[in-house]
């Protein structure tokens, strides 16, 4: 049977203990480099998944598991430094298979439903990519997905408001009221000037017939006017 000097027993506890440090060193490297979705952007994305309907599955890696960081989450991208938000591609694939052949819509399988006005808040966002699903209603209002160009959300027709052309109902309607209001008001004004130039044309006319018909009807009143007439006359001659 071997027998181990003091000397060997050392050594070898110290390559075991070397061993240990190490791998426990590396270990807390790799946890210290790991991307962590930041919470306030997790909770914005899983009240998008349960906003939106997912016929699919494919958001069925979004959860609150612990174990699996929403950076980990399908097309979900996190900056190393922040932790937050920066890209989310979530296009749907529109080949169609066998399968959606038999559908009569061809894309029953992707997202449906409204973009959550929530999304807005994702102040990170670089890119984004939420083309060729079955998105509907305005966009939400906000900066930031106001921000992207019309690509973003490419393939989603009945999606409307900025950043893309098509205006949405109830934002058709607004320049047709601004319209009517300003009609109106032009109305209005044309109206008042009617009455004001109206009102002038009497006033002069009673002012001038009241003056006219004192004089003529009332001796006094003549004599006293022609008096001030001379006064007036004397005076400024002089």
């Amino acid at each position: 049977m071997a027998t181990f000097s003091t000397n060997q027993i050392t050594i070898i506890l110290f390559c075991l203990l070397s061993t240990i440090i190490f791998n426990s060193s590396s270990l807390v490297m790799c946890n210290s480099m790991m991307v962590h979705c930041d919470e306030k952007d997790e909770s914005t994305l899983l009240k998008f998944k349960h906003e939106v309907t997912d016929p699919s599955g494919v958001l069925s890696s979004w959860s609150s598991d612990e174990e699996k960081d929403c950076c980990q989450w399908r097309g979900v991208h996190c900056d190393n430094i922040t932790h937050r938000v920066t890209e989310l591609h979530l296009p749907c694939d529109t080949i169609q298979s066998d399968e959606i052949l038999d559908q009569d819509n061809e894309k029953w399988h992707c997202l449906t439903g409204q973009i959550p006005q929530s999304m807005s808040g994702m102040s990170f966002l670089e890119v984004l990519n939420l083309s060729c699903n079955n998105f509907e209603g305005k966009i939400p209002l906000g900066t930031q997905l106001e921000g992207f160009t019309n690509l973003s959300y490419a393939g989603n027709p009945k999606l409307c408001g900025p950043p893309l052309t098509k205006l949405c109902p109830q934002d058709e309607k607004l320049p047709n009221e601004k319209q009517k209001r300003e009609e109106d008001d032009d109305d209005d004004s044309s109206e008042v000037r009617s009455w004001f130039f109206m009102g002038l044309g009497i006033g002069f006319a009673t002012s001038f017939w009241g003056v006219l018909g004192a004089i003529l009807f009332n001796r006094k009143f003549r004599h006293g006017y022609f008096r001030f007439l001379n006064i007036s006359y004397d005076i400024l001659i002089r």
